[in-house]
């Protein structure tokens, strides 16, 4: 894989016509761990890989980055960090609870998402928004809404749970890389921890269209790609089980070994031990 990463980044500079990398922001793109992740989301092919880390490369610098979301994605942090109102920042982190919360085997920290508290329907309801956001939806429309998702998220609060959204995940990737230099080593993905404990049907229904918004309007997973090591669903209430037992008949098998779905309490703690330091 190492030698791949070499072959991998000669190209990468030939594509971009530069002789070394850049000195910018943009030169996460060129380091070992990322273009590992890029490799290995591509199975380790390097043309195919050259392809995804470019269109990636071009999403991070888009003036637009997804339908309803204009800004680069800096943008959309700064405005996240220093526009959003203290109210929505706090409303979303005390009806969203989610963080990073002890330490695996490697020494990395491990994301926990208390998902069966979420209910971002109604949360979206909630915020107050920028007056950018209300004025956006009223002077839009046309080509963009025709290529807008009826399921997904409708209202002007949604652009506040996008901006938070990525903020908060932003500021979990910075203090893993913190916790990476301590260590002088890049880990590999982190391992996440989904608490299903409460959730409904209903509840499961309405808080998706949030998550596929973020995957297929923004491309989550092929940005972002190789971020999760392994996700323990726990708590898991039958209909979550079935959902995941029919999806992994449609994901890929390097995705569908990440997934860990529990409901018996001694079965995933067993299973998380030989991770996690609990």
């Amino acid at each position: 894989e190492l030698t791949l990463v070499e072959a991998f980044r000669e190209v990468l500079l030939q594509k971009k016509g530069r002789d070394s990398s850049p000195e910018d922001w943009r030169s996460v793109f060129y380091k070992k761990a990322t273009l590992l992740r890029f490799l290995r989301a591509r199975e380790l092919k390097v043309d195919a890989a050259t392809d995804m880390i470019l269109s990636a490369m071009t999403w991070f610098e888009s003036e637009k980055m997804a339908l309803r979301m204009p800004g680069t994605f800096l943008d959309i942090i700064r405005q996240a960090e220093l526009e959003d109102s203290p109210e929505d920042r706090e409303l979303y982190r005390k009806h969203r609870p989610h963080g990073l919360f002890g330490f695996d085997k490697r020494g990395a920290k491990v994301q926990y998402f208390r998902y069966g508290g979420f209910d971002d329907a109604s949360l979206e309801k909630r915020f107050k928004g920028l007056d950018a956001d209300r004025a956006y939806f009223e002077q839009s429309g046309g080509e963009e809404e025709q290529n807008w998702n009826s399921a997904w998220p409708k209202g002007p609060g949604h652009r506040v749970w996008v901006r938070q959204f990525l903020l908060k995940n932003m500021e979990d990737v910075v203090t893993l890389s913190k916790e990476q230099l301590k260590h002088d080593k890049a880990f590999m993905g982190v391992i996440q921890v989904w608490d299903l404990r409460g959730i409904q049907i209903g509840r499961a229904r309405t808080n998706w269209p949030f998550m596929q918004y973020m995957l297929a309007g923004f491309r989550i997973l092929d940005n972002f790609p190789e971020a999760t090591k392994t996700i323990y669903l726990v708590n898991a209430p039958w209909f979550i089980k079935l959902i995941i037992s029919i999806l992994g008949n449609f994901l890929p098998p390097t995705t569908r070994d990440k997934l860990r779905c529990f409901s018996d309490q001694a079965a995933w703690l067993e299973a998380m031990t030989k991770d996690i330091d609990l």
